[in-house]
């Protein structure tokens, strides 16, 4: 299971990344379209030769790379949030498998599904079994979530 915790950590510095990336893009669009609005006078021979602002902080983007990083970031983001909904999915089908009342169930809803996970002692304690079959019932279903797993949705 400790893939799936590394993929929710992997998911946070993505995610974070991407903030990152955002708020650079947001300072850059700030530059050329501020709040404040500035009054110039007008040039009445038609001759105003300023840019485009719209055009300049597009080409601030694509210069600096942070366009192309956007895209990177929110791709892997995506990516990664694909890759947990499918560990979680079998996750829940041991629920299925197995039945609410089940010690297998119990197991995985206090190991990965509560606000904190807890330790095999810590389960064996709250469930009043010994930490021997506490380990058994987790290798079994740590042994289910890997043939379901990389056979059917890994290939």
């Amino acid at each position: 299971m400790d893939n799936y915790y590394k993929q929710i950590a992997d998911l946070q510095c993505a995610t974070e990344r991407l903030r990152t990336l955002q708020e650079k893009q947001s300072t850059i669009f700030d530059k050329y379209f501020p709040i404040t609005v500035r009054y110039k006078q007008s040039i009445g021979s038609g001759g105003n030769s300023d840019k485009d602002k719209m055009l300049s902080y597009l080409e601030e983007l694509e210069e600096t790379g942070i366009a192309k990083d956007l895209e990177e970031a929110i791709k892997n983001v995506n990516t990664i949030q694909n890759r947990l909904k499918r560990m979680e999915i079998i996750l829940q089908s041991i629920e299925n498998i197995s039945g609410n009342d089940s010690l297998e169930y119990r197991v995985v809803s206090l190991k990965y599904f509560e606000e904190r996970s807890y330790t095999l002692q810590q389960i064996a304690d709250r469930l009043c079994y010994s930490l021997d079959r506490i380990k058994q019932v987790s290798a079994d279903i740590e042994r289910k979530i890997k043939a379901n797993y990389y056979t059917e949705n890994t290939l």
